[in-house]
Parts: C-alpha cells; structure tokens; sequence
C-alpha cells in the first residue's frame, strides 16, 4: 500500500465507524417521533444482517474525541482539496451536532428555569480521562450559559474538565455520590461508566429528590429498580 492509501485508509475507517454511529442517532430521531417504534429493537434486527454487524450500532450519545471528530473533518477537506464532495461525511458532522442539541433539549424540557442539574461523564468514553469533543462537557457548558448550576463528575476527567469551567456556574464533584446529594431536578448521564450504576444502587440514591428525572440515553440504568422507584427514568432523547 501506498502513503497516500495508507493516509487515505486510515482516515476512512474512522469516517465508516462514525457514519454508523450517525445513522443509528438518526434512526434514533425518527423513532422519538413515532409512540410505538423502538429504535433499540430495529437497531438490533438490522445488526443481524451480516454485511452491517452490531458494532456501533447502538443508541446512546454522538461521538467524541480526539480522532473521530478530527478525521471524519479530514475526510471532508481531504476530498475537497481534490475537488471531490464528501457529502456521506458532512452529514455524519451534522447528525452528531444534532444529538448534543437533542440532549440540550431533552434536558431542558425537564427541569425548571434556574433550576440545578447534575452531569454524570466528562470524558468523551469511559476509562480515560480525554474531554475533546465531549457530550458531558458540551452539556455543562450549555445549561450554565442558560442559567442552570450544573453538578458534574466524572471518575476520570474531573480535574482536567475543571479547567475549563471558568463561569462559576459549573461544579465537579468529588464523587458521583455527592451529585446525587445537591437537589437536582435532572441528571443526565453522558458518558457510560460502569459505576454510575452501583451509585444508584447505593444509599446515595435515596437523597435523590422525589420527581427528579435522570437522563440516561446510554441505558447505564437498566434493570436498576432501586435508582428508580422515586424518579422518571427516561432513555430516550427528544
């Protein structure tokens, strides 16, 4: 393989894998419109098919990071300088913007003006502590500028999320016990950590309060009953 192929493949790769990503975000837009479709349920059916594969297919958040991001806008000035449209990759940009505008407003549609909510992820995926392209940072950032304290942790990214967190709007938590503790009327969970899970297992999750709604596109809750018996559980974005 060439130097040009090799640049050219590299680059590729990583633009399929976040085409994939969008389409299932955009499934995921179409159902939220429809009362009785599940976007879990197709999502599945059409990864059986063995020229697609379940392999980020899922419904969760957009992507993030330092190579996802970078290489799909790549792709795009790469064909361009060219002469050549990449129109496929241009749309997967816009499709994940979408989804951080549909978690804005999913969230917002659920708390009151003024009211706190809690960020649970500031990493862009688990076990690491990397913030480019992050939904849970885009989310603080967001609902501070529009007025809302915002509680956020992460188990990874705290320290280095608190760097850029200049408004005095926006705080990191030690642990994600403590913003379960700080009268939320929402949480969102925006990066997928196994251990947000024990925390609304645990007795922190009793001081969660009644009514609070916790956004949990990733479904990190399910078949947690103890988190929920108290709260509107909802997976789905608007």
């Amino acid at each position: 393989m060439s130097l040009a192929s090799a640049e050219l493949a590299k680059i590729s790769l990583n633009c399929a894998v976040t085409m994939k990503i969008s389409f299932a975000n955009q499934l995921s837009a179409v159902c939220a419109k429809f009362p009785n479709a599940d976007a879990r349920a197709i999502l599945k059916a059409i990864g059986r098919d063995r020229r697609i594969g379940h392999e980020y297919l899922k419904l969760g958040l957009g992507f993030g990071g330092p190579c996802f991001p970078r290489d799909n806008r790549l792709f795009q000035y790469t064909a361009e300088s060219v002469g050549i449209a990449a129109p496929l990759a241009r749309a997967t940009d816009q499709v994940n913007d979408n989804v951080n505008m549909r978690l804005l407003a999913t969230v917002l549609s659920r708390t009151r003006d003024g009211s706190p909510v809690g960020v649970l992820g500031l990493a862009y995926k688990p076990f690491t502590s990397v913030i480019d392209c992050s939904p849970g940072v885009w989310l603080c950032q967001s609902l501070a500028e529009r007025g809302h304290p915002v509680f956020a942790h992460d188990y990874q990214a705290g320290e280095v999320a608190s760097s850029i967190f200049t408004n005095g709007r926006v705080t990191v938590c030690e642990t994600p016990a403590d913003v379960l503790q700080k009268d939320c009327s929402a949480f969102a969970i925006t990066c997928p950590w196994p251990g947000y899970k024990d925390v609304f297992r645990s007795v922190a999750a009793r001081g969660i309060p009644r009514g609070s709604v916790v956004i949990d596109p990733w479904s990190v809750l399910d078949q947690v009953p103890t988190a929920l018996d108290k709260v509107r559980h909802v997976t789905g974005l608007d």
